[in-house]
């Protein structure tokens, strides 16, 4: 997480703290957020600069420190337990029905117990009014790689092999293949999908859009006979675990979200807040428009070929635009 990010977060549970416990002393509010001394006298310097629009002296934070005591003034607003109104959590109930209903997350047994909760902080009469909602909205989703996803989460559930015809975007082929369906994985907008390939006798990652065609066939396997399953769950790279290396970094503006994205590997959150990570490919072509679409916020820092491709793209793009 970015150090502006992780600060922020800090200061959004420092502020109700001091607020509720006026006059603590310095070394009580440090122990009680693991902070050191010099880290928290430089958030309350910061405090100073927070309140409400529109910000002027009148509106901002005042905190004083007397002794070595902490006082914070003109946060009342802070006071005040965040809590949800009756029409906010009517709106995210049936959004969140909405999203629950959606091709591959019936498993999502954590989120329904979730929703499970907001129906319950509902009063009666509101929940009277929910399940009239319910009556009268009906949620089909149409993604378009569902019943091939209904297949695949069958076959992973009863332990069977399935024939497939898959394209590869870096090579720019479709290959038949035989495969042992291990686990579904949503990342990045797409579903993939972790598998033993029969073909090149490997764990591989598939993205299920680029299956082309598949059938689920007779025989059984054993999902703990694939020794690859005991190395993790991290989904190796973006498609096929083959081809070069190659080495990125991202802008801490990215950071966050390359962290949860499980097609990249190796990833490591550098101090600057940027991270580095791998992804592989054997048809640079393809991953030289790929990278362009993140502008300055990514960085090839291996292969230096790659790098050269990039900017030769980069530049025969200006020249267009110069004429």
């Amino acid at each position: 997480m970015p150090a502006s990010e992780a600060r922020t977060l800090r200061l959004l549970g420092l502020i109700p703290y001091l607020v509720k416990n006026q006059g603590a002393t310095v070394d009580e509010v440090c122990e009680a957020f693991g902070l050191a001394r010099k880290d928290l006298l430089d958030d309350i310097q910061l405090i100073f600069l927070c309140g409400r629009p529109d910000y002027d002296p009148g509106d901002l934070i005042d905190v004083n420190i007397e002794g070595d005591r902490i006082y914070i003034n003109m946060a009342d607003y802070f006071s005040r337990p965040l809590r949800f109104t009756s029409q906010e959590l009517v709106f995210l109930y049936l959004a969140g029905r909405a999203l629950s209903e959606l091709a591959g997350l019936r498993e999502a047994a954590t989120f329904q117990a979730a929703l499970s909760k907001l129906r319950e902080a509902l009063l009666a009469e509101e929940r009277k009014v929910l399940d009239g909602a319910h009556e009268l909205l009906t949620i089909e989703p149409e993604h378009r790689d569902q019943p091939r996803l209904r297949m695949l989460r069958e076959a992973i559930e009863d332990g069977r092999r399935v024939e497939m015809e898959y394209y590869s975007s870096g090579r720019d082929v479709i290959t038949k293949r035989r495969i042992d369906p291990l686990k579904l994985q949503f990342a990045e907008g797409n579903w993939y999908l972790q598998a033993w390939d029969h073909r090149s006798k490997e764990r591989r990652v598939f993205r299920v859009d680029r299956i082309r065609e598949c059938r689920m066939l007779k025989t059984r396997f054993n999902p703990d006979d694939h020794a690859a399953r005991e190395r993790g769950e991290e989904m190796p790279g973006m498609g096929d675990f083959s081809g070069r290396e190659v080495r990125l970094r991202f802008s801490p503006y990215y950071a966050n979200w390359i962290m949860e994205q499980g097609i990249f590997s190796s990833k490591r959150l550098e101090e600057d807040g940027s991270v580095t990570c791998t992804l592989y490919a054997e048809n640079f072509a393809w991953l030289e428009k790929e990278l362009l679409r993140y502008g300055t916020d990514v960085e090839i820092l291996e292969p230096p070929e790659l790098r050269k491709a990039v900017l030769a793209r980069v530049n025969n793009l200006l020249r267009i635009y110069r004429k």
